[in-house]
């Protein structure tokens, strides 16, 4: 476990335990009373984050000493608590749903095919779910739900897992609709708790989410990740969001300062993805050409060769790290829309 002292009172605490307001590192009660005593209508976004520990894991809090553990969502995880994420458990309402369908199509069975065929395709559909194969758990969810029409809570499930499908391909308008219409069928059944019907809006959330920023209506998204992290404050995803959309407003608005501190903010979260470290060298190449400096260079191009070893040859990876070089050649920064126009309209040109 890491310590640091607060600049406030001048004790030592637990860096998991620490918060960075207005860039002074403070504990919890000093930070309060900052932020009291500013007397603010409103903090602005950014200006209060927890400082974090690499050393101890964001969700058990067990510490690992000076081992840094690797971070899912910008949240360091313990092995335990990694498996557990990257292989997360069905929600109990789906294993609840399930176990009611189970039950009432195994009465019917002798009476009726259709409930024969049911029978067989909700726990095929929950299998692909939990492997990952959400097209194979929507494909046999739709089955089930057209093989039993009276059960609704099919229906939730069938726009879920088609939804999962669709955002796993990028397809975020889709995934959006699907998460819509499932939540609309939740609200239809009456099955479903509140948790429920949280858990289908903060999936509907992210894909709203991620389909603003892809079409680089960034303020947008950024609005929409504030407004997720305040009605979901314990998503970890909401964090990892609202940085991705500010560093993606600064960018549009030409603010590299802020792109590079936003930039090296996220690399302390999360310190060895190859994107997220070629993102500090993108920040790092806008202030060179916006300064000229040397130094901004030398380090961005220092921090792009660690991210190449990192990233062991992906192709998404090459094309980031060749509008980064171009940036660095020519000291002219131009987005990835007018790049691809002018090298890549086929995908595969290159800038000479």
């Amino acid at each position: 476990m890491r310590v640091s002292t607060c600049q406030s009172c001048g004790k030592e605490f637990p860096c998991s335990d620490m918060y960075v307001v207005y860039d002074r590192t403070l504990c919890e009660p000093c930070a309060d009373a900052d932020l009291e005593a500013r007397n603010l209508p409103q903090v602005p976004p950014g200006a209060v984050r927890r400082l974090g520990d690499p050393t101890v894991c964001g969700h058990c809090r067990a510490d690992q000493g000076r081992q840094e553990l690797p971070s899912i969502a910008g949240v360091p995880a313990c092995p335990a608590c990694e498996r557990r994420l990257r292989n997360p458990r069905l929600p109990g309402w789906v294993k609840a749903a399930g176990l009611i369908i189970l039950v009432l199509a195994g009465v019917e069975l002798a009476r009726n095919w259709r409930l024969f065929q049911g029978y067989f395709e909700i726990p095929r559909a929950h299998r692909a779910a939990k492997a990952g194969n959400f097209d194979e758990a929507a494909r046999q969810m739709t089955l089930a739900a057209g093989h039993l029409p009276e059960i609704p809570p099919l229906t939730v499930h069938r726009w879920f897992y088609q939804g999962m499908a669709q955002l796993t391909k990028n397809q975020f308008d889709r995934a959006a609709e699907s998460f819509e219409k499932a939540g609309q069928e939740a609200g239809k059944s009456g099955g479903f708790g509140k948790d429920s019907r949280d858990a289908l809006e903060e999936w509907l959330t992210i894909a709203k989410l991620r389909g603003l920023l892809e079409k680089d209506r960034n303020a947008d998204a950024l609005a929409l990740g504030e407004e997720f992290k305040r009605k979901f404050p314990s998503n970890p995803a909401a964090d990892a969001m609202i940085n991705a959309a500010g560093i993606a407003v600064a960018f549009d608005s030409k603010d590299y300062v802020k792109f590079e501190k936003l930039a090296r903010e996220r690399l302390s979260d999360d310190p060895k993805d190859p994107f997220t470290i070629a993102q500090l060298a993108s920040a790092l190449s806008c202030r060179y050409v916006e300064t000229g400096q040397e130094s901004f260079k030398a380090e961005a191009m220092e921090t792009l060769d660690k991210a190449r070893k990192l990233s062991g040859g992906n192709d998404s990876f090459k094309e980031y790290e060749e509008r980064i070089l171009y940036r660095l050649k020519t000291r002219e920064v131009i987005d990835k829309k007018e790049y691809d126009r002018r090298f890549r309209p086929d995908g595969k040109g290159q800038a000479k």
